[in-house]
């Protein structure tokens, strides 16, 4: 293979700061894959798994087949932004399923194949072969490393290069934005270990993640909008076309002052908001009852237009003569 470690190609200049931590990402990948899976792969007592009985060794095997893997697929398509052939545009590259449906999108499921492994060998005890212990380490560096990757995409759809290459929106953002929140919520839902010590910002950050895959979008967090800080912002060419706000559910008053809180960060340029709302509490069914009944005294609260699942619902809000639609949507994450 051509090194393009020095031969950037020209049509990408002056290349985006975050393509270039691609190609030394690509490199640690590269070495992980060459180097340190292998070496840990021919250590003795990594044969020592197989004496193991399935239900034991089926989760520490996977960290080796799926980390291993992964190294091998990151090291060769973190590079493929710099050939023309397969990827003629910046787009086209961020298109790529590896960033919309691959290993970025997998990363929920990623870790909890690591949690899964950290608690046989937490069972097992001395009988975990100790390149295992080393495997699950450097598993846990790579899904970080993947962590990165994905930030960047987010940060390559602000660059001036992304947003000269792009065509028409497409019908219906918003309900496309609300989808990949939904797909997100639930899947926190599903892996509810995974997930129940992580804090809003974490929280955020998975639906950021998921978010940055529509290649229609900027989507950022913690950005200035109006009043204050939103913890998501979706925008096409600099204008703002969705914002979201996630918070823990601590009772009826909080969540009303939630309400005002988004209202404040909207403008009549910007109508389309969503509050997503993490439930620790045992019993969910009987907090939506809460905010649902809650919701309609809000002095804002204009009209319920419809409800998309069983913790998803659609309002209209009006607030100084002008019209928002307000998405409320809910997502059980039990605390320990």
């Amino acid at each position: 293979m051509k090194d393009y470690k020095m031969n950037i190609r020209s049509d990408f200049q002056p290349l985006p700061f975050e393509l270039k931590r691609f190609l030394e990402f690509a490199n640690i990948f590269e070495t992980n894959n060459r180097e340190r899976w292998s070496h840990l792969k021919n250590q003795e007592d990594f044969r020592d798994v197989y004496l193991l009985d399935y239900a034991d060794k089926e989760p520490l095997e996977r960290i080796y087949a799926i980390g291993r893997d992964l190294a091998v697929a990151m090291a060769d398509r973190l590079r493929w932004f710099n050939y023309p052939d397969y990827c003629p545009s910046l787009t086209s590259y961020l298109n790529e399923p590896v960033f919309r449906t691959g290993w970025i999108a997998q990363l929920p499921e990623l870790y909890e194949i690591s949690r899964l492994a950290k608690e046989k060998m937490e069972e097992l005890g001395g009988k975990t072969p100790w390149a295992i212990g080393q495997m699950v380490q450097l598993f846990d560096e790579q899904l970080k490393l993947l962590e990165e990757v994905a930030r960047c995409v987010i940060s390559l759809k602000s660059s001036e290069l992304y947003r000269k290459e792009q065509g028409v929106l497409s019908i219906q953002p918003y309900i496309q934005i609300l989808n990949a929140i939904n797909r997100v919520g639930k899947t926190f839902e599903r892996l509810p270990a995974t997930y129940q010590d992580k804090d809003e910002e974490s929280l955020r950050d998975h639906i950021l993640l998921a978010l940055s895959t529509n290649h229609e979008f900027t989507t950022l967090g913690e950005v200035f909008n109006k009043n204050g800080k939103t913890d998501i912002l979706s925008s096409r060419h600099g204008h703002t076309e969705f914002i979201g706000e996630c918070k823990f559910w601590h009772g009826e008053k909080a969540f009303l002052e939630t309400i005002n809180q988004i209202l404040g960060y909207a403008t009549w340029r910007n109508d389309k908001l969503a509050i997503i709302m993490f439930v620790g509490n045992l019993n969910i069914k009987q907090i939506i009852d809460k905010a649902v009944h809650s919701i309609q005294s809000h002095p804002c609260y204009s009209l319920f237009i419809d409800k998309s699942d069983e913790t998803w619902f659609n309002y209209k809000f009006e607030k100084d003569g002008v019209e928002f639609e307000l998405a409320v949507m809910f997502y059980h994450i039990p605390r320990t």
